[in-house]
């Protein structure tokens, strides 16, 4: 049984996010942990807080990526860095 793709574009995909779903769990255990050991918080002020935090990732993604089509290209860019276009 393969684990791994053949070399090329979908191997360094699937190490990529391999890589990126370790991190992921690994920065939810952590802070799970600090926030209830050091910060004080109950595991249910906790979850709450996660909770809310995905949803308002998840509401600002569809206006985030529908705002560089909505934008010309040189207004994005603008906007997106803070100063004006060249």
């Amino acid at each position: 049984m393969r684990l791994l793709p053949p070399s090329g574009p979908a191997r360094i995909l699937t190490l990529g996010t391999l890589v990126k779903t370790v991190g992921r769990g690994l920065w939810l255990v952590a802070s799970a942990l600090f926030l209830t050991r050091s910060v004080g918080l109950s595991p249910t002020q906790v979850g709450v807080g996660l909770t809310i935090s995905a949803l308002v990732g998840v509401l600002a993604s569809t206006p985030s990526g529908f705002s560089p089509t909505a934008l010309a290209h040189e207004e994005y860019r603008s906007a997106r860095y803070s100063r004006p276009a060249p």
